[in-house]
Order: C-alpha cells, then structure tokens, then sequence
C-alpha cells in the first residue's frame, strides 16, 4: 500500500480547499478572496508547457502549489524566484509536476514566497514558463483592462486596435483590424512575430490570445491561441511584407 506522505496531504488540504471553492487546477476565472492564482506565460522553448502557482493565506497557515504540465517527462526543472535558484520540480511520465508548501501563521516562515515575485520554471538556464505573481490576493482579484487604438502608417486604410483583460491570475490579448485590405497581417510584439492575422474580403480581421486557452470551453469570442507574453509596456505592430501598418506602444496600466 502507498505511504501517505505530509506534502500529500498538505497537497490534498489546498486542492480539497480549492474544490470546495469550485475550483479546480486547470480551470481560470474566479476564486476565493484569500487566494491568490496565477497562470504562468510559456517562454516559448516548450510551445506546450502549461504552469500556474496558486496561494491560499488565512489566519492559522500560508500555502502554495506550482504545478506544470506538458513538460518534458522525468525531467527535473529549477524553480527561480526573483533570480534565485530555490529548489526543483521534476515531472512524472505524463510531463506533470508539482510542489507544495505550507507554514502556519505562530511557526517557522515559508522557505520562500512567490506572492510579489518573479518566478521562472528553468531548465539548465533555459527559461521554458514565467510569472510576475500578484503580491495579495486582492491585487489577485483586481479586474485590469487597456485598450489601445493603434495609428495606422500614412496611406493605409483601416483602422487596428488592441485590448488587454486580466484577472486571478488569467490574462487575455485581442487584437482587431477593420476596413483594411484583404490579406494576412503579421502581428509583431517587441519586434518578434507572434501570430499572423487574416484579414477577409469585409475588410476584417482579428486574434484572440489567452494565457489558459483551453481553460474555458464556454468562451464565445472565437479561436484562442496560447499567450506567450505581456504586451504591456511593449511596442506593437500590425505588418504586411515586414512593412509597418499599424503601430503603437501599449500602456503599462490602463
């Protein structure tokens, strides 16, 4: 028979507290109001890679889980926090892994706290999954909106603009053209091309990304592709035979 070990019940407490919430791991959208949720943006070295921190705080105890999936299977990963190697996370056959940790509140601290830092899943140096973590579970909760109106270059027709949605820890990208002409578009963020963008015979054209992009089969708004970075703070560009159409720099805060 299996041993039962205290990191797996401690494990089974926050997915039980986390159920009892009618949450699961790998679903997005809301969450009890001590929890902080953060899905991680895949760095692009394992298109596939998925991963999510999640923190539950309350008066007696703090807890945390990472957890990956679609990873290299038996592999062992560096969990990197605000540049510090703190420990590994290796994965089961199916690519999966997780770690847990608890602390009660009169008793010896966390060894670390993702809450207000930087977290990197690495792999000899390599980044494959980040996170920048909300610090409290109220900034967790906080809905962020921007939108941009992007200015379109001398000549062309049509107007672009784009929109940026967060909350609890899921982060949505739209962009959309109108009245342009007919063609693929290549949407380039930080001056690498992330996707291209059909643009039909009405003149329209438009791409959804989403950092959880199978995480809710009841989105209305259309095919989503996996987002693999912020935009904030970061120029934008809608590109036809590398020839800017449209441009802008996005907002950091809305």
């Amino acid at each position: 028979m299996k041993r039962t070990t205290p990191t797996m019940v401690g494990v089974a407490a926050l997915l039980i507290t986390l159920v009892a919430a009618g949450i699961s791991p790998a679903s997005a959208g809301n969450g009890p109001k001590n929890q902080i949720k953060m899905f991680m943006l895949n760095a692009g070295a394992d298109p596939d890679a998925r991963g999510m921190i999640i923190e539950v705080q309350n008066k007696a105890q703090s807890q945390f889980m990472i957890q990956v999936s679609r990873l290299d299977p038996n592999s062992s990963y560096d969990i990197v926090v605000n540049g510090a190697v703190m420990e590994q996370i290796t994965t089961n056959s199916s690519g999966s892994g997780r770690v847990f940790h608890r602390a009660r509140t009169n008793g010896a601290p966390l060894s670390y706290d993702p809450a207000g830092a930087s977290v990197e899943i690495q792999s000899s140096g390599t980044v494959m999954l980040s996170a920048q973590v909300p610090a409290t579970p109220q900034e967790a909760h906080a809905l962020v909106v921007i939108h941009l109106d992007l200015t379109a270059a001398l000549g062309v027709m049509g107007t672009a603009e784009a929109d940026f949605r967060s909350r609890f820890g899921r982060m949505k990208f739209d962009v959309g053209i109108t009245g342009a002409v007919p063609g693929s578009y290549d949407l380039v963020v930080n001056g690498s091309t992330v996707a291209a963008i059909t643009v039909d015979v009405s003149g329209r054209g438009q791409i959804h990304f989403d950092t959880n992009p199978d995480g809710d089969p009841n989105d209305a708004d259309g095919i989503d592709f996996l987002m693999t970075f912020d935009p904030r703070g970061q120029t934008i560009e809608v590109e036809q035979t590398a020839v800017a159409m449209f441009t802008g720099t996005f907002p950091l805060i809305p």
